[in-house]
């Protein structure tokens, strides 16, 4: 949503050298038998190879494996044997880089059909294979359109932002969440086994055996009839009753089980919230969970303390919120997850380092565990408290825990708590690289950048610096086990000026199979490997952008390195404006704005077999019309999402801001037309894109004066030449035929890639030219209204001559004498109202 969309995110990040990945790009089918020496070192180093066990916790969570991500061997240097095994390599492989490509489409198949041999082959050079000649795009794009046929492309998409306004209504928002999590048909129940099994590390059957028997643990035989929690009573008329009980026994177990020391700085108490206000991050509704485990530790701090908050609790630090309902209105499944993921989302939100958030409902005489993470959302049976204390004890502890890691944090992410003020004031982060931890130190001043979903990629941007003081941006990211990791684009993408540069990364940090029953399968879990990736510092986004021209440069800068990237084999699909950040401040060319965010970067010759089949994710507002209208049955199957497909969000990237912006830092609402691209039917969404498109570019309906003719210019040619695009593909799309054909056809447009790239770089480079003069000065300060074109009359050295003799003016003004007082202050207003007028601050 918008006030996700233009935060005011700092991305930081150093410069330093990258690390070679542990995979290549996919290479063609050898043709010769490589040197047996090297072969024996591949087998050297694939032996050397760690595994790793993945056995269950005692809480439920199965040990997280940690890698450095680096598991590449090594050649000898200048050898002769080592430069005949490079030849060797080089005849029967592309180059490790991507660079090169087989000849015909027709070797493609050989390509998905590669040894495992090759890919050890490429595994073991200690330097990236030279590239035999330079591929054209058009090459690398016939290629792609060959190997990626209709079906290609996984046609179903999830929304990962909250399409809601602000003041969205609680039921449309908890609605929102189950949509948001895979609908009612993806609320999983695992057995009750699964939650008798949890944190049983917390308490032993025999410690709980002598609370139960005590007189003040609230739990006693009355009469002939069975062991009850004596407090809360078998009847109940109101859901309030309930609070007061309930609260008593979770203190007392809190009390007997926890540590308690009164200099501890980590504890845990049970707080009735049912009439306290949590604010949420990104609506203005506000929320009451019945019942929160208040935390104080290294990774909790108190809200923002105001009127609504006087008791200094808020989603910053609870452990978990559990709900009191009466077994006869707990409603269905999804009004619980819809109700327990508004809480839940805002704990994601709100405490950025968490890997998974569990909840309770209770009820006088049930209790349910419903568990979130990034994979989706799962519940377990209803257990009865009464008959089964020891499992609701253990419950409660488990979401209680002073560990961390049991409620579910990431515990190499921490925070230094101001004991005054009770919030954070210092941070580190931890990446494990080739087996040594390296801890880089939190900016506090910059907000992390968190994706608001619970389900999904679950993106979180660390703005930090490392031992040396130089600023790094540490990226967490949770993509499906199907996907390649993030870090192999980046590699691939090493050296680029305009692409991202990974400097450490570590993969296979937790895996949300780990938060599941053994075995656990389901028609729409996809199990999600989180990946931490250290990145070189850069710039803010665009959105934050100070003239014309270094908006434009920046967007010119990036399709440039997109279209330089393509032809390394590797297609970005997740441009947004959240993923194009301005380079540093005066950057050269090629360097103004730089492309964030590979995780759902494809190799463009990619088998089938390493096609995903999770749903994507992602902002409707960027999707292209082909990618929306892939989700309707009607248009099954869907082409396969092309560089077309990047160049068109792009285009919205650019509307978004235009659209959205009267100037520099001065945010207005989008036009209606423009509004309608986040509708959550994706073809209604993809039906107005294509009528924006199709009416033509109309300035005064979309954009303000102070875009100026160049820009609007750019606008109406950009917006031409995706309306024939989508007219072209929508033709082929109604073609009869069988699917070959209309792949054919698609591989005739990307036949023109280099054209169609040179057609969009020239509409910039028409607009850069007319913009020129706002590289040499700003003209307005930000926020003071619209610039004049410095090709117009009133042109940059027009403007500078009138600002000296205005000066010169008002100074002998100064000097002049006046009878009247106001004399002077009137001619000065004066000449301030003149300068406004050429477009200068007074």
């Amino acid at each position: 949503m918008p006030a996700q969309i233009f935060r005011h995110t700092r991305s930081r990040v150093k410069a330093s050298q990258g690390v070679p990945s542990d995979e290549a790009p996919p290479s063609a089918a050898a043709s010769d038998t490589p040197d047996p020496a090297l072969l024996s070192l591949i087998q050297e180093d694939s032996a050397s190879r760690r595994t790793t066990s993945d056995v269950n916790g005692p809480h439920g969570v199965r040990p997280e494996p940690g890698s450095s991500g680096r598991t590449t061997g090594r050649v000898a240097g200048t050898s002769k044997s080592n430069i005949r095994a490079r030849r060797s390599a080089r005849s029967s492989t592309s180059a490790a880089t991507g660079a090169t490509f087989t000849p015909t489409p027709t070797t493609l198949r050989a390509t998905r059909e590669a040894t495992s041999t090759d890919q050890a082959i490429k595994a073991a050079q200690s330097e990236p294979l030279a590239a035999l000649r330079t591929p054209t795009l058009n090459k690398v794009s016939v290629d792609f359109s060959a190997s990626q046929k209709y079906g290609s492309t996984p046609v179903t998409i999830q929304t990962t932002q909250n399409p809601l306004k602000p003041d969205v209504s609680v039921d449309n928002l908890q609605q929102a969440v189950v949509d948001e999590l895979g609908g009612k048909e993806s609320i999983y129940h695992v057995d009750e086994t699964w939650a008798t099994s949890l944190y049983h590390h917390m308490a032993s059957d025999s410690d709980i055996a002598l609370f139960l028997d005590k007189k003040d643990s609230g739990y006693e035989k009355i009469g002939k009839s069975k062991p009850r929690w004596t407090g809360i009573k078998p009847k109940m008329k109101k859901e309030g009753e309930l609070y007061t009980p309930l609260n008593i026994i979770l203190s007392r177990i809190l009390k007997e089980f926890l540590p308690s020391d009164a200099s501890s700085t980590t504890t845990r108490t049970a707080v009735a919230t049912h009439k306290t206000p949590f604010q949420s991050k990104d609506y203005t509704h506000k929320t009451f969970p019945d019942i929160a485990i208040l935390a104080t530790g290294p990774s909790f701090e108190i809200p923002d303390i105001s009127k609504q908050f006087k008791k200094g609790i808020g989603y910053t630090n609870v452990a978990s919120v559990f709900d009191a309902k009466l077994d006869r209105e707990k409603g269905r499944d999804e009004d619980q997850v819809g109700q327990m993921g508004v809480y839940c989302r805002q704990i994601f939100i709100q405490q950025p380092n968490r890997n998974f958030v569990r909840c309770l409902i209770i009820t006088e005489k049930h209790v349910r565990v419903i568990h979130f993470d990034r994979s989706g959302v799962y519940i377990t049976p209803f257990i009865d408290i009464h008959e089964n204390p020891a499992t609701f004890i253990r419950l409660v502890l488990g979401l209680s825990s002073l560990n961390e890691a049991d409620v579910g944090l990431d515990t190499r992410v921490q925070w230094s708590i101001n004991p005054v003020t009770g919030k954070k004031n210092g941070g580190s982060i931890t990446v494990e690289n080739e087996g040594k931890e390296v801890t880089y130190t939190m900016s506090m001043k910059d907000a992390p950048f968190v994706r608001a979903s619970i389900r999904g990629r679950g993106t979180v941007c660390w703005p930090a610096t490392d031992s040396n003081g130089k600023r790094v941006l540490i990226k967490d990211a949770w993509r499906t086990s199907d996907r390649k990791s993030e870090s192999v684009y980046l590699n691939a993408a090493k050296g680029m000026d305009g692409i991202a540069q990974m400097l450490l990364f570590q993969d296979n940090y937790a895996e949300t199979k780990n938060y599941r029953p053994e075995g656990f399968i389901a028609p729409t879990f996809f199990n999600r490997i989180k990946l931490r990736v250290v990145l070189e510092h850069y710039g803010h986004m665009l959105c934050n952008f100070k003239t014309r021209f270094e908006l434009m440069s920046s967007l010119r800068d990036a399709i440039v390195e997109h279209r330089k990237l393509f032809r390394k084999g590797v297609l970005h699909r997740d441009i947004s404006l959240q993923n194009i950040l301005f380079g540093l401040e005066d950057a050269p060319e090629g360097r103004r704005g730089i492309i964030i965010d590979l995780d759902m970067a494809i190799w463009t010759n990619r088998a089938k077999d390493e096609i995903g089949k999770d749903p994507r994710t992602g902002a409707h507002f960027y999707h292209s019309v082909a990618l929306l209208l892939g989700q309707d049955p009607y248009y099954q199957p869907a082409p396969a999402q092309d560089y077309l497909d990047d160049l068109e969000s792009f285009f919205y990237v650019l509307c978004h801001i235009v659209c959205a912006f009267k100037g520099p830092h001065q945010p207005k609402p989008l036009p209606s037309v423009v509004e309608d691209f986040k509708l959550l039917s994706p073809r209604t969404a993809a039906a107005h894109k294509r009528t924006f498109l199709e009416d033509g570019f109309q300035p005064s309906l979309y954009c303000v004066q102070y875009w100026g003719p160049a820009i609007k210019a750019l606008m109406a040619g950009y917006q031409a030449f995706l309306c024939k695009i989508v007219t072209e593909k929508a033709k082929i799309r109604s073609e009869e035929g069988n699917l070959d054909g209309r792949s054919a056809r698609i591989g005739e447009m990307h036949a023109c890639a280099e054209q169609h790239y040179n057609e969009i770089d020239a509409l910039f480079q028409n607009a850069l030219a007319t913009l020129e003069g706002e590289r040499v000065e700003t003209i307005l300060s930000p926020g003071n209204g619209p610039f004049e074109d410095p090709a117009s009359p009133m042109a940059a050295s027009v403007i500078r001559r009138r600002r000296v003799k205005a000066k010169e003016k008002e100074k002998v003004k100064k000097r002049a004498p006046s009878s009247d007082p106001a004399a002077g202050v009137k001619v000065r207003r004066k000449a301030a109202s003149r300068l406004d007028t050429v477009g200068e601050e007074p």
